[in-house]
């Protein structure tokens, strides 16, 4: 009993820290976002791209550009700034995220199993604590990660909490037997 409140403590403390990863303005865009991009007064340059695997952009007029590890508000910012220089004379962009690209889905003794957004520092307990954190029947201890490489299916079995979830990984929650 102790265990599990220490534990309910922790979750709940996690929840107060830990910035929320579906909140667009601390969002870090990564490899397989959709964004739409809008430059106020020029219809020309709307535009909607994929964010490579190398972490770029294709922009009318500016060409490749990087995005990877940025919020919405400092790629705006930044394409304010290159088409200013020398393209348009202070220009208003807006940039939406259309689909996340980053996504795990954890699944198994969870509250909401479910598809969630992440970003690079989103660990396991991150994860289930998106998903609602434990349910009853949880093993706390039991968790493993199922994770494509190319063709293979890695299966990490029993992962530290703290272990860092990639785009894709299906994060399982084991049942407690005891």
């Amino acid at each position: 009993m102790k265990k599990q409140f220490s534990f309910f403590c922790l979750a709940l403390l996690s929840l107060l820290v830990l910035p929320f990863s579906a909140n667009a303005d601390s969002y870090t865009v990564g490899y397989g976002d959709v964004l739409r991009i809008t430059v106020y007064d020029h219809p020309d340059l709307e535009t909607k791209v994929n964010v490579n695997d190398t972490g770029h952009i294709l922009m009318p007029l500016l060409g490749p550009v990087a995005v990877k590890g940025k919020t919405i508000g400092e790629i705006s910012d930044l394409l304010a700034a290159k088409l200013a220089d020398g393209y348009i004379v202070a220009p208003q962009i807006n940039v939406f995220i259309e689909a996340y690209g980053s996504k795990c889905y954890v699944t198994g003794e969870v509250m909401k199993p479910d598809a969630y957004v992440i970003s690079d520092d989103t660990t396991v307990i991150k994860a289930i604590t998106l998903a609602g954190g434990f349910n009853g029947k949880a093993a706390k201890g039991g968790v493993t990660i199922i994770r494509k490489a190319g063709e293979k299916e890695i299966i990490m079995k029993d992962v530290p909490l703290d272990t860092f979830v990639q785009k894709n990984d299906v994060v399982v929650v084991l049942e407690s037997f005891f």
